[in-house]
């Protein structure tokens, strides 16, 4: 962090320290673990021993001088050429002229005055004289300085002639400080204007840096200062074309500051480095990026020129990479770039031959620092392609030519190239075997390619071709393994195998049918070459029994051609046959592929007759059969060739006798057999040819009711909604309102009806014992058991429309048609579907556990279909019960399943009903009386299975109260109708008599009102009225009515009118009664 510490200043000047020049190798200045500053701090110790640079050094220091002589003359005033006397004697005069000006104006006439301010005025006046001199001074002190540095004195020697030239100067630390960063801004200005960057130029600023003993404080404050002055020019020059001058200038400028730089700790290196970027508003990477381009071609030029001048000692590169900025990785890699370069260069001027320029590449090897792994891994990679290249072309050759002498030669010629590319025997053999694999791998596949259409010579070539070349690789076992023959060929076997194990073992197999095939015009030309088979199987690795397999596979074509002429030329059956079996010894066909290759010429007789469109007659009957003995094959030989051939044939036949309705007629049936005999199919061929036929029948009509339906839905569906259930249609007419499909049901009819009338299904029965019991005539009370055997059949459908229609359609049909059966408007057409409901299921293809879902599912619309037009009613009877039975009986529903339905429906009911209820502003009595009826009937709990709130029930069951009081249902003899209507509502007993007590409080009080209202308006007929109604409320619980409302006279009055004018039966209870309720 010493980069942001400021320098210390003494007070007093200490003439030893004036120049603190520290040493180079103080680890002060240098950061731990950093490549590029170790680096150069061991190569500028190591060249500044080497060279001082003394020429370079003398012309610098030419021009430095003369730029500081000329500054000095061209801003020289006049004053500055007079001597130290006169410039005193001008300073005197200056001295007297202010005193007498000023005593002529000084109205006081104060001479004390006039000298003070004379002697003021003349002080600074010779101040100013002699800091107009300061500048040619300091100019001087910078050439005495130049002179000092650039002299070839040691730097010992250096430090004590820079400390007298401070105490002779009379200088001060600043300005002694100031004089050497002056000096040093000189030379780097200089070096900026020299163009390109170069090494020399570095190593001397780096000399000169040393010398004057600039800290990297202050060496940075240079730059900055040069920073700031380049990037005025920098503006200026931007905008003109004469810009690539510039930019040079400030790329060599921040170069050299950035190897200056690294000379600082890691956070003075960047704290320096930033400083300047951020005068340019140059981004980082930017500038990282033009140092690395300049170290890359500071390198190149060194290395060129140092091959050019045949300099290639140990010149220590990797020092000098490091000097120029180069990271250790980049100087890796660029200088592997380039001593290939210079590798490939020789390998192409001396056309290959390597090992005449193996002395100049040893240099090089040295020059780069590289071992000898390295160096051999770079000529690899530079002569391997153009080896591989000669020797494939080596291998292309040798296979052409039948001349020992010319192989020879080429062999020699190859062991030639080998050695002069200086190669190790282990690349060589890499690179060799690479070549072999490909040259193997290329013969393979002319084979492959040949197989599929060239003549048979060409085949014969491309695979002797691979025969000669294992033969004749044996020549390059001296370039391989050293004469050794056995080795060769090994590397041979290995480079066939591996390319033989990138193929398919049907490829492999082509490669041996495509050579015998070139000789399989004869049995015994086969016979003969069987040894060259055999050897190209071993060659390629084909194993034993895929060799004899090939070889029985090849004869089976020649085989036949054989038994063919034997046919075509012999007309005797018995001479043909024995023809044939004496021509069998010939070939080592097994007994099985001999019968195979036999009824293969069956079958194209067969074929043959088939394709001239005729069915077989009975000579055609008797030539096939006479073919069968020629050809020694019995009838289970040909049967398959038969049932193949002719089940088109016979299928045709099928439909055409099912006609437009799919039922055949009675007498087709015999016509359709004879047939089969004719055309020679087995019964159990015919009739899974009978089974698709039908099959194929049975898919059409399913798909034509589909067409059907789907048609029917999109007509009758438009502009409606269905609601929840599409099968729902609440005016269609039916009992149930579900909307049947007579077109579609009848499609699906005919299904069942095409199967049965054509004996599709098959009957199984089984024998089940019955037991009973009966009474004996005669004996009363005497019983006796009797065992009855029933026959049980049970059908089973060999041919379904499973896997070829769509599950889904499937039970959507079927699911259809089961609401069609229920929703029939007769009895005769419920009974014609109902009929074949079991049969349509399986026919379909569905599965018992499909049919019980659909039953289920068609079982639950039913049932809530019925339910939701019987509980209308609100109740059910038994006519409801039985009818809900049947349908679960007809669809096999599971009973819990139904009764589950049955009272959700019950509970749905009931609970839209009191939401009708509870809609409306008041609560209507009639109708939670019908409710409560309702559940008591049906049997819903409306806590339980509803839900209903506590507060609603509440409500209903005072509603209920209030009107069976006021209508006379509740009176004081027929009390237990509060607890029926308590129990149907659920309310607890506690809250029950609240309810009561607050009935029975509140219409007594709304009847006494009314009743003093009418007694107001002399209406006596509504007061008896009035006071009726609140009685038959008091009598049920006497209360004593509380109301402000009528006065004591009033109520008086009440009870008189009643007295006179009230029902005689019971008055005296009763009108002690209302003495008590108004508490009178």
């Amino acid at each position: 962090f010493d980069a942001f510490i400021p320098n210390i200043v003494p007070s007093k000047i200490n003439y030893q320290n004036i120049v603190r020049i520290e040493p180079f190798s103080s680890k002060k200045n240098i950061p731990k673990n950093s490549y590029r500053t170790s680096i150069i701090k061991n190569v500028v110790n190591v060249r500044m021993q080497l060279s001082n640079h003394s020429s370079q050094m003398q012309t610098y220091k030419q021009r430095v001088i003369s730029e500081l002589d000329d500054q000095v003359h061209n801003s020289t005033p006049s004053s500055q050429k007079l001597s130290s006397g006169n410039k005193k004697i001008l300073s005197f005069l200056i001295f007297s002229g202010f005193f007498l000006t000023g005593y002529m104006i000084n109205p006081f006439k104060s001479k004390l005055l006039t000298v003070a301010g004379s002697m003021v005025i003349g002080g600074v006046s010779y101040f100013a004289l002699e800091k107009i001199n300061v500048k040619k001074e300091s100019n001087k002190v910078d050439q005495k300085i130049v002179e000092i540095i650039c002299s070839d004195l040691d730097e010992s020697q250096v430090n004590v002639n820079l400390n007298d030239l401070a105490k002779s100067e009379k200088m001060s630390l600043s300005e002694m400080q100031q004089s050497l960063s002056s000096v040093y801004k000189k030379f780097l200005l200089l070096f900026l204007r020299d163009g390109k960057p170069s090494i020399e130029e570095l190593e001397i600023l780096f000399k000169i840096k040393n010398l004057l003993g600039l800290s990297s404080q202050e060496t940075g404050q240079c730059h900055f200062e040069l920073a700031q002055s380049l990037y005025r020019e920098y503006i200026v020059m931007l905008e003109r074309e004469s810009e690539e001058g510039n930019n040079m200038e400030i790329e060599k400028f921040f170069y050299f500051s950035d190897r200056i730089f690294s000379m600082d700790s890691k956070k003075g290196y960047q704290y320096e480095s930033s400083r300047i970027r951020k005068i340019f508003l140059f981004s980082e990477e930017k500038v990282q990026n033009l140092c690395h381009k300049i170290s890359i071609n500071l390198l190149r030029e060194k290395v060129a020129s140092d091959i050019t001048n045949l300099e290639l000692e140990n010149k220590n590169l990797k020092i000098f990479a490091g000097t120029i900025g180069i990271e250790e990785n980049v100087f890796d890699a660029e200088r592997l770039r380039l001593i290939t370069q210079q590798i490939k260069e020789i390998f192409s001027s001396s056309e290959g031959a390597l090992s005449s320029n193996e002395k100049r590449i040893e240099q090089l090897k040295k020059y780069f620092e590289l071992n000898e792994n390295q160096v051999s891994e770079i000529i690899y990679d530079i002569v391997s392609e153009d080896y591989l290249k000669m020797v494939t072309k080596t291998f292309n050759e040798i296979l052409d030519v039948d001349n020992s002498q010319k192989e020879t030669e080429l062999v020699n010629n190859m062991v030639m190239y080998s050695k002069n590319i200086l190669l190790s025997n282990s690349q060589i053999e890499k690179l060799f075997f690479s070549s072999l694999k490909n040259k193997v791998g290329d013969l393979i596949e002319k084979i492959l390619m040949d197989s599929r259409g060239s003549t048979r010579g060409d085949n014969l070539d491309s695979v002797e071709k691979l025969i000669k070349f294992e033969e004749k690789f044996k020549l390059f076992s001296g370039i391989l393994t050293s004469g050794n023959e056995p080795e060769s060929l090994k590397l041979f076997n290995e480079s066939l195998e591996a390319e033989i194990k990138k193929r398919k073992e049907t490829e492999i197999d082509e490669i041996v049918k495509v050579y015998i095939g070139a000789f399989s015009n004869d049995i015994h030309e086969i016979r003969s070459n069987q040894g060259k088979f055999e050897k190209l199987a071993n060659l390629i690795k084909l194993p034993g029994n895929r060799f004899e397999s090939i070889l029985k596979e090849m004869e089976s074509p020649i085989f036949k051609q054989f038994i063919q002429k034997i046919i075509d030329s012999e007309t005797d059956v018995s001479t043909a046959a024995q023809n044939i079996s004496e021509m069998e010894k010939e070939f080592s066909l097994k007994s099985k592929a001999k019968t195979v290759v036999k009824i293969s010429i069956y079958r194209e007789n067969l074929e043959k007759k088939i394709s001239e469109g005729v069915i077989l007659k009975n000579e055609d009957v008797q030539g096939l059969t006479a073919l069968k003995k020629i050809l020694s094959l019995g009838w289970e030989d040909v049967q398959k060739v038969h049932d193949v051939l002719y089940e088109p044939v016979f299928k045709k036949s099928v439909l055409e006798a099912m006609g437009a309705t799919g039922i055949i007629p009675s007498n087709y049936w015999s016509g359709l057999e004879k047939l089969r005999i004719r055309l020679q199919l087995t019964e159990t061929k015919a009739k899974n040819i009978f089974y698709s036929a039908v099959q194929e029948k049975l898919n059409q009509i399913f798909e034509k009711s589909l067409f059907d339906a789907e048609n029917s839905n999109s007509k009758n569906n438009e502009n409606k909604d269905k609601g929840e259930d599409p099968t729902i249609n609440p005016g269609s007419g039916t009992a149930l309102g579900i909307e049947a499909g007579e077109q579609n049901t009848n499609e699906l009819f005919n299904i069942v009806d095409i199967y049965f009338r054509n004996y599709i299904y098959i009957e199984d029965n089984a024998e089940v014992k019955d037991s009973k019991k009966t009474i004996i005539k005669g004996l009363s009370g005497r019983r006796e058991s009797m065992n009855t055997l029933k026959i049980d059949t049970k059908l089973s459908y060999p041919v379904n429309l499973g896997g070829i229609v769509d599950k889904k359609k499937a039970e959507e049909v079927y699911k259809k048609y089961v609401i069609d059966c229920f929703s029939a408007k007769t009895q005769s057409d419920k009974r014609r579907l109902f009929n074949k409901l079991d049969s349509l299921g399986p026919i379909l293809g569905l599965k018992p556990e499909q049919i019980k879902n659909i039953h289920s599912g068609v079982g639950e619309i039913i049932f809530k279909r019925y339910l939701g037009q019987a509980l209308q009613k609100g109740f059910m009877d038994n006519q409801d019960n039985k009818f809900l039975a049947s349908i679960q009986s007809t669809l096999t529903m599971d009973p819990r399943k139904s009764a589950n339905i049955i009272k959700e429906s019950k509970k749905t009911f009931v609970g839209l009903e009191i939401e009708r209820v509870f809609a409306s502003p008041k609560v209507d009595s009639t109708r939670v009386s019908k409710i409560r009826s309702m559940t008591d009937q049906l049997g819903v709990n409306l806590t339980e299975d509803i839900g209903v709130s506590q507060d609603q029930r509440a409500r209903m069951f005072r509603v209920e109260l209030d009107s069976s009081i006021t209508g006379g249902k509740i009176d004081n003899n027929n009390q237990d109708e509060i607890l029926r209507i308590q129990e149907s509502f659920g309310i607890p007993d506690q809250e029950a008599k609240k309810i009561f007590l607050n009935c029975v409080n509140t219409r007594s009080e709304e009847h006494l009102v009314n009743s003093i209202a009418s007694l107001r308006k002399s209406s006596n007929e509504e007061v008896l009225s009035e006071i009726e109604k609140m009685l038959s409320f008091g009598q049920l619980l006497p209360v004593s009515i509380s109301t402000s409302f009528g006065s004591k006279n009033e109520k008086t009055k009440l009870i008189e009118i009643y007295q006179n004018f009230g029902n005689k039966e019971g008055k005296s209870e009763k009108v002690d009664l209302l003495k008590k309720m108004l508490d009178v």
